[in-house]
């Protein structure tokens, strides 16, 4: 069947369809006045992940287990399943390894080699989200950096430990962070992020240069509502771009220091106006000149383009988007800002600077070409290079991950061995056959399995 409005379970989409599944997640969780769920299981899981750390679980192959404050023991195998995925949120590329490390919709963190053959789970015990998910130096080795419990985080070991940062703090379920970036300077890595600590707190930007040890507030706007703002570093600039969507629509851009976190406006008298579009803005630095984007709405659903040359002052429509797009939102290729990306159920692309687009595939051809088309709902776009050099493209969707070294002409389904992290809503065991269990997934229909004696998957 096709992606439908009354779908509640999303992750990454617009309007009513955040409420809902919001609402859903509520009625999931009860907990008494004045507790906050969220916080809650972020502390079960975080004292989960030492214990595991501590009986060492994962390195041993003890495969024993405690439940429900020792009420439950035994002897525990991972069921799923292993020939297609569900889906995908975050992703970044080690080209010195040539592996793509992942978080899935459950907040899982994965790493695969590029050809999707051999995915493992690096971490289960914290429940990481959108937003960043990045290595950066650390003294002889590496740090990684994201976001888990609505919180900043980081391993020195590849992912297996984790430590959160000081600096951020909600006081209910509501409180949230948005739209972080990293900039990679060679240096201090900043990294910038917006977050408010309950539902009518004023959002704030806080910035960390400790290597993400440490945040602290820089700016605070009169705002919190997470669609008037948004961060964006244009490829290869350098820069760290904030975008305000005043009340009247209009669009004020700032510049943050690297260093000290402050904001300085650099679009006085400007011509963008967002109308009732979210605050969006992304580009690229291509032979000196500093490319803008930034889509605007007049009308339901309508999206029109507009392209900037001279730092967001002035703006030339290029014309209108295919569809209004979700938390994706537009994405410019660093290898050529003229070839722009953008998501929405389906995946479009522009290889003229959003003059034209075309759909990369219909929803429904994934039935029939599940190694070669894309699955509906687009969730993340993002370009890397290979250590050779070679530019490729990582579309996440509802359907796991895909991957396209041809501005996705064409596109391979990497998540069909392996990257077991499918959604399930139901299960239940065949009552004459105890062998076969049924399944209702997210995204990914009715499924079956008869492989439940012994060791299979």
């Amino acid at each position: 069947p096709p992606p439908t409005d009354g779908a509640i379970v999303r992750t990454g989409e617009e309007g009513q369809e955040r409420e809902r599944r919001e609402a859903w997640l509520e009625l999931m969780h009860q907990a008494a006045p004045g507790d906050d769920w969220r916080q809650m299981e972020y502390r079960n899981r975080m004292q989960r992940q030492a214990e595991r750390l501590q009986q060492s679980l994962f390195r041993s192959g003890c495969s024993q287990e405690t439940l429900a404050d020792g009420q439950l023991r035994g002897s525990w195998q991972e069921r799923g399943s292993t020939n297609q995925a569900g889906s995908i949120l975050e992703t970044t590329y080690d080209p010195e390894t040539d592996e793509i490390w992942l978080i899935s919709a459950g907040g899982t963190l994965w790493r695969g080699g590029r050809l999707g053959l051999d995915w493992e789970a690096v971490n289960q015990s914290l429940q990481f989200g959108r937003g960043l998910l990045q290595f950066i130096p650390h003294g002889t080795g590496r740090r990684l950096l994201a976001f888990a419990g609505r919180m900043p985080h980081y391993s020195d070991d590849d992912g297996l430990s984790w430590t959160r940062a000081t600096g951020i703090n909600h006081n209910d379920q509501w409180g949230n962070i948005h739209s972080p970036v990293l900039l990679d300077d060679g240096e201090n890595f900043p990294v910038f992020v917006l977050a408010k600590p309950d539902y009518w707190a004023n959002i704030r930007l806080y910035h960390s240069i400790g290597q993400g040890e440490a945040y602290l507030p820089r700016s605070v706007f009169s705002t919190n509502e997470f669609s008037r703002l948004a961060l964006a570093i244009p490829h290869h600039s350098g820069r760290v771009l904030l975008v305000e969507k005043k009340e009247n629509g209009e669009g004020w851009i700032y510049e943050a220091d690297p260093i000290t976190g402050q904001l300085e406006r650099i679009n006085e008298g400007t011509n963008l106006n967002f109308g009732n579009a979210r605050a969006n803005l992304a580009g690229a630095l291509s032979e000196g000149q500093l490319h803008l984007y930034a889509y605007t709405g007049a009308e339901e659903e309508v999206r029109r383009l507009y392209h900037s040359l001279d730092g967001g002052v002035n703006w030339e429509l290029k014309g209108n988007l295919p569809a209004a797009p979700w938390e994706v939102g537009l994405y410019v290729s660093p290898s050529n800002p003229g070839e722009l990306y953008m998501g929405e159920v389906e995946c479009y692309r522009s290889l003229n600077g959003g003059q034209q687009w075309q759909k990369v595939n219909d929803w429904q051809e994934y039935y029939a070409d599940i190694e070669g088309s894309l699955h509906a709902d687009i969730m993340d776009i993002a370009e890397f290079e290979t250590a050779q050099g070679q530019p490729f493209l990582l579309v996440s969707n509802h359907g796991g991950l895909s991957l396209s070294e041809d501005r996705l002409e064409s596109a391979a389904n990497i998540g069909l061995y392996g990257l077991n992290v499918s959604q399930y809503y139901s299960v239940r065991t065949d009552p004459a056959n105890p062998a076969f269990v049924y399944a209702g997934s997210q995204d990914q229909g009715f499924q079956r399995s008869g492989q439940f004696e012994g060791e299979g998957p």
